[in-house]
């Protein structure tokens, strides 16, 4: 008759992984300095939780957005091509394997960077996962399965599939919608990008490509838009006209609106004017 009765009942599960945690952090900027040049010996997670990192590993440079999560290998320099932006926070991991080498038999094939399905799970994941480092009550084992947890969220999120021209022309359809409706606020392509779940730089390619001008100039040109009407039907003064328009700075709607009209708003507005009277 076993000693241990309890014991014996129990479900014995042989724990083995492949993945090794050192430590992990949440990084939030003050609007100073940049991500240092270096090279580290583990691989790194870079979560970003809100703003945009700019990093270079090897030749390769990224753009990581809010939402996006980028893996650093070791042993390969890398730093911060652009000074931290004020708005800046990401959650950050080092981590070792125990072989690197893909075989046939790799539970999880993981890119190097990934817009996220679900950005709260994976918040979710680094804020236990900090909250028991803290507590000093994260044990080997725990922070290595939610490693695990926070690298399968990686890979199970979709990536980009291949652009169809059907399917680039609904995706500027969502961007030119999405303008329509929010160019009076601050709105830019990572703003865009992150309320349609994608990649900036893929959504830029994407809209060029199709439209034959940048996404900042498609918000430029609905904003002119909506300024001439009120400079044709509104007694309004140029700056209330700006900031209805999207524009924060009314000195920056005036040289947008010179190079796009060729001519400044307040002209523009005398010559509807006159085109008025003379045709009343």
């Amino acid at each position: 008759m076993s000693e241990n009765p309890v014991f014996e009942s129990c479900l014995h599960v042989p724990f083995a992984t492949a993945v090794s945690v050192q430590n992990a952090g949440y990084f939030v900027s003050h609007g100073i300095g940049r991500h240092p040049e270096r090279t580290i010996d583990s691989y790194e997670i870079i979560f970003v939780n809100n703003g945009t990192l700019c990093m270079r590993e090897g030749r390769k440079d990224f753009t990581v957005n809010a939402g996006e999560t980028l893996i650093l290998h070791p042993y390969r320099r890398h730093k911060g091509t652009a000074i931290y932006p004020p708005d800046l926070s990401f959650y950050w991991i080092h981590f070792d394997l125990k072989s690197d080498k893909p075989t046939e038999h790799s539970i999880m094939r993981i890119p190097q960077i990934q817009v996220l399905r679900d950005p709260d799970k994976m918040t979710e994941f680094f804020r236990r996962f900090l909250d028991d480092q803290e507590r000093k009550c994260l044990d080997p084992r725990s922070a290595s399965l939610l490693l695990l947890l926070m690298l399968n969220e990686i890979c199970v999120s979709p990536s980009h599939p291949p652009v169809t021209r059907q399917s680039a022309m609904t995706l500027v359809q969502q961007i030119t919608t999405y303008i329509a409706g929010n160019y009076s606020n601050e709105i830019s392509t990572s703003v865009i990008a992150k309320a349609l779940v994608r990649n900036p730089d893929y959504l830029e390619r994407i809209f060029k490509t199709a439209t034959g001008i940048s996404i900042t100039t498609a918000i430029h040109r609905r904003r002119l838009k909506k300024a001439k009407s009120l400079l044709m039907e509104s007694n309004f003064s140029i700056d209330r006209i700006a900031g209805i328009c999207g524009f924060s700075d009314a000195t920056y709607f005036r040289r947008i609106f010179k190079r796009g009209e060729g001519m400044s708003p307040s002209t523009y507005r005398k010559l509807y004017s006159q085109m008025h009277v003379n045709t009343g």
